[in-house]
């Protein structure tokens, strides 16, 4: 029998952060970011942490977070709310989310090498297309 992980670790990305950002100026960018800030710990109730690492880079420790399918389940109802359009400064904002997901103990044993197998997830999950999330796989580094 297969134990549920004790930890996820998820690594978020904004999609067509760049684009508010060049479009509708720098104050519009950190309104948003701080919007979605504010939104995260909301939508996922079982935080640990949420930490933002830089730019439109963020990333949420999930304690206890159920089954390997309750956390694609949760991070896919993160990248769905964060994907609503939002009404900042008066502009209709519309982002994405891409989410790489790491599980412990499975994905690594320490919070870096966690953290480094979500950041690839998360790049698996933009060259899937964007606006979804991925779990971590060893096999596909192969």
């Amino acid at each position: 029998m297969r134990e549920d992980p004790s930890v996820a670790v998820m690594f978020l990305d904004l999609d067509r952060f760049k684009t508010v950002n060049d479009q509708l100026d720098h104050d519009v960018g950190d309104q948003l970011l701080k919007a979605v800030a504010a939104d995260l710990p909301r939508l996922v109730r079982q935080v640990v942490t949420v930490a933002r690492l830089g730019g439109d880079e963020s990333v949420i420790a999930l304690d206890k977070p159920g089954t390997r399918g309750q956390v694609e389940v949760l991070a896919q109802s993160v990248v769905t709310k964060l994907g609503l359009p939002r009404t900042i400064d008066g502009h209709a904002v519309g982002v994405g989310a891409s989410v790489g997901i790491a599980l412990y103990p499975s994905d690594g044993l320490t919070a870096a090498a966690l953290i480094a197998s979500a950041d690839e997830a998360l790049y698996a999950a933009k060259g899937a297309g964007r606006n979804t999330p991925r779990f971590y796989s060893a096999a596909a580094r192969l």
